[in-house]
């Protein structure tokens, strides 16, 4: 979970208007993160046949998608695992 400072930056929200803990910025700029789970990358290691390790990054599989967030319809990024679970809301036409 974000501290409140970085949270009220990554928002644009002034200090004076502290958010609710629950409520969860959608609007930020685009980082590698599921906008509904918030899955990120992990780092690890790769292990080679000698197994020799070299570090590397684990990242989640994100698909834009447009869901309903809040009761409005935006694109998101969000992971596959969300989407076969259901959280990721599709729109109706």
């Amino acid at each position: 979970m974000l501290n409140n400072r970085t949270f009220l930056f990554a928002c644009n929200i002034s200090a004076a208007r502290i958010p609710d803990e629950r409520k969860i910025c959608y609007n930020s700029a685009m980082a590698y993160k599921c906008d509904i789970c918030g899955k990120k990358p992990v780092s690890g290691k790769s292990y080679s046949h000698s197994h020799r390790a070299t570090k590397r990054l684990f990242k989640p599989n994100l698909q834009k998608q447009k869901v309903t967030l809040e009761g409005k319809t935006q694109s998101a990024y969000v992971c596959t695992v969300c989407i076969k679970s259901g959280k990721a809301v599709r729109p109706l036409k």
